[in-house]
């Protein structure tokens, strides 16, 4: 059986709440996410976009604080809708006074489960079903185009419904792991540079390719770059500005920007700002091999800033 969810994306939170703006009267509430309080996308049935989906879970208290230590949340796997096949449990402790518990899980695979809260003293608390499907996507070329739409969407809220589980952060550089990746290519990753929870700007990255064979990168380079130029995208209409050709030996590398030239009516005016890179390198002294990388956002802030002036009036 599969693995219901990755341990290490497993995200537990109890958020500070004064009170929601009406009253539930479920308990145990599924959700695509939660901003103030308003819940986004509530349903119990949720699809799988790529390779995993994230749900938001609300248990909801009423009025009252919670009165256990702890909450003890399983999940079980569901056959005909009533015959359970216990998965995994995660213990959470429960600060004083509170009232709401929000916890967002990553599903891998599509099926139908039920989520039970229970209390410290093995009282039932709430349960719900949730059923995830799979949404069957385009192949080749075309799912391509559909997944990156789908990334570029997470652009203006900074990634935050995708990211993943967090790795060494090195000064003002913080990395995690991505949620959904492009189809073929699963060591993508969410970038960021400057103050934790104040950072100035969020990228998303995939590798592409890593190889001793400088004719593969180069196909990988052009291949992908017909796949952005010949696609339609939900946000925005996207020229390409040029291809840069970095010749000096520290440095050699080959370069495509795409920038928004007009950003579709209702779409967030963030989309402005936001370049699409592509980006082949040749081997150096400290990598041996050519690579090519795709770039949603800027290396770093000083080459937003400098974006920023350069393109101050696009998609306006």
């Amino acid at each position: 059986m599969q693995k219901l969810i990755k341990s290490s994306l497993f995200i537990l939170m109890f958020i500070a709440i004064t009170g929601f703006s009406k009253s539930y009267s479920q308990k145990l509430i599924f959700c695509d996410s939660i901003t103030g309080n308003k819940l986004i996308g509530q349903s119990n049935e949720f699809n799988i976009d790529n390779v995993n989906r994230i749900v938001s879970i609300l248990l909801y208290n009423g009025d009252v604080p919670f009165t256990t230590s702890k909450l003890v949340m399983q999940f079980y796997e569901l056959t005909n809708d009533t015959v359970e096949t216990y998965l995994s449990k995660f213990d959470i402790n429960v600060p004083p006074n509170s009232k709401y518990y929000v916890g967002r899980v990553p599903f891998l695979s599509p099926n139908k489960y039920k989520i039970k809260f229970y209390s410290d003293a093995n009282k039932l608390l709430a349960d719900e079903k949730l059923t995830i499907t799979a949404k069957k996507q385009p192949t080749g070329n075309a799912g391509f185009a559909v997944v990156l739409n789908e990334i570029i969407g997470f652009y203006p809220s900074n990634f935050k419904n995708i990211i993943g589980s967090p790795s060494a952060g090195v000064g003002m550089f913080q990395s995690w792991s991505s949620n959904e990746n492009l189809p073929g290519y699963e060591y993508c990753w969410i970038y960021a540079e400057g103050i934790p929870k104040y950072y100035d700007f969020y990228n998303f990255e995939s590798e592409l390719i890593e190889t001793n064979d400088s004719t593969e990168a180069l196909n990988k380079y052009a291949e992908v770059a017909k796949i952005i130029n010949s696609a339609r995208f939900n946000c925005c209409v996207f020229k390409m500005e040029e291809e840069l050709d970095y010749k000096n030996k520290e440095n050699r590398k080959k370069t495509i920007i795409w920038y928004p030239s007009l950003v579709n009516l209702g779409k967030d005016k963030k989309f402005a700002e936001m370049p699409l890179q592509l980006l082949f390198t040749y081997p150096d002294i400290s990598n041996t091999k050519y690579k090519v990388k795709f770039r949603i956002g800027f290396n770093d802030a000083a080459e937003k800033m400098l974006y920023s002036v350069k393109h101050s009036n696009l998609g306006k």
